[in-house]
């Protein structure tokens, strides 16, 4: 199949950073390669992580060495994001650079995706490229993006009248929203399924692809001294440091089950009754699927989400310095059907998952 364009992506994964700018631009690259597109990542091997699991997909994968060990910007500690590039802004867009000029197309479009990426690299990069895009969930920093996507839900374009040239187009709201065709698939079933049952019995945590606070751990200890009478599924991802320890405290705990970098994501989470975890972009899958959630933001981030869907009563916020209290609202939560309900209805409308198609078109309608 003939293609339109080459698509060259710049994001990387740690226990730090997550995994989820990689599992993000991947659902775009899918999308794009089933219309003929060809996708290459360029990425840094922060803690030596493995991104060869990629490679099942048809991408292709370029790895650069870091050279400095990401700091995590929490909500506790905001250490900043120049760390998570893994080297200067000069010598990552050199080596990005190098990587656009093997390109036999004649199309090139860079999508990025990566907090530590600033105005000056992408400055030169665009000069290298047909269009640089670049996804955002804050709203603060300057950028010489030829199109920003932030899919944060509520966020309005003039929120980066100040972050922006005259001339950069930006996309915004839920509706940019890039989710896993998997999850729409099981939309529909999953609602009818939440509006007609009004127990809780089945309880999902998921702190992310790498949890570097260890929250999983924490909230588990809480769930087991309050003798929580739900099952809990676990998911642990990739990245996590501790997934040794978490398998060795509590896989024998008959009311836990864990699962270790699952690739059934969709399926537990459309089985889930209530979900727990952070404010990435996994509260947009959990939100196509009506879970009721409480989100917890350790990221600072995640902050932009999270009190966007606290306001639209779509999902509950636990911060971090309310977590020892975590079980509590677990509880009250599940004994509220009423409120379930309403976090149901309010987030399975928050977005319809269309966004690669979206931001595709554009591209389209730009090149053809």
């Amino acid at each position: 199949m003939s293609h339109l364009f080459d698509l060259y992506i710049r994001a990387d994964a740690s226990s730090v950073i997550g995994l989820g700018h990689i599992y993000r631009t991947l659902v775009f690259a899918k999308y794009v390669m089933q219309h003929g597109a060809k996708v290459y990542y360029f990425c840094r091997a922060h803690d030596n992580y493995d991104y060869n699991w990629l490679l099942e997909y048809g991408v292709e994968i370029y790895i650069g060495k870091s050279h400095n060990q990401a700091e995590l910007d929490s909500v506790e500690n905001n250490a900043g994001y120049k760390s998570w590039l893994g080297t200067n802004s000069i010598d990552d867009s050199n080596e990005f650079i190098l990587l656009l000029s093997q390109s036999p197309k004649e199309k090139v479009i860079v999508l990025v995706d990566h907090y530590g990426v600033d105005f000056y690299w992408e400055n030169r990069v665009k000069q290298h490229c047909n269009q640089l895009i670049t996804i955002s969930d804050i709203a603060s920093r300057t950028f010489s993006a030829d199109m920003i996507v932030d899919p944060t839900f509520n966020r309005l374009p003039q929120e980066y009248l100040c972050c922006v040239k005259y001339n950069t187009q930006v996309l915004t709201g839920a509706s940019m929203c890039f989710i896993d065709n998997r999850f729409l698939e099981l939309k529909n079933e999953t609602l009818n399924r939440r509006f007609n049952v009004s127990a809780v019995d089945n309880i999902l945590v998921m702190f992310g692809g790498s949890d570097p606070l260890n929250l999983t751990s924490k909230l588990l200890d809480q769930l087991i001294d309050a003798e929580i009478q739900y099952s809990i599924n676990v998911v642990i991802g990739a990245g996590n440091q501790c997934k040794n320890d978490i398998e060795n405290k509590y896989s024998n705990i008959p009311f836990i089950t864990l699962h270790f970098d699952s690739k059934d994501m969709p399926k537990l989470t459309s089985e889930a009754d209530l979900a727990i975890g952070g404010a990435g972009s996994a509260c947009w899958e959990r939100a196509v699927l009506g879970v009721p959630s409480i989100i917890v933001p350790f990221e600072s981030n995640q902050l932009d989400i999270a009190h966007s869907l606290d306001r639209a009563n779509a999902a509950e916020i636990v911060y971090l310095e309310q977590f020892s209290s975590l079980s509590e609202r677990i509880v009250l939560l599940c004994e509220n059907h009423k409120k379930r309900k309403l976090l149901t209805k309010n987030s399975s409308i928050i977005c319809d998952g269309q966004g690669p198609f979206r931001l595709y078109t554009k591209l389209v309608d730009k090149y053809v």
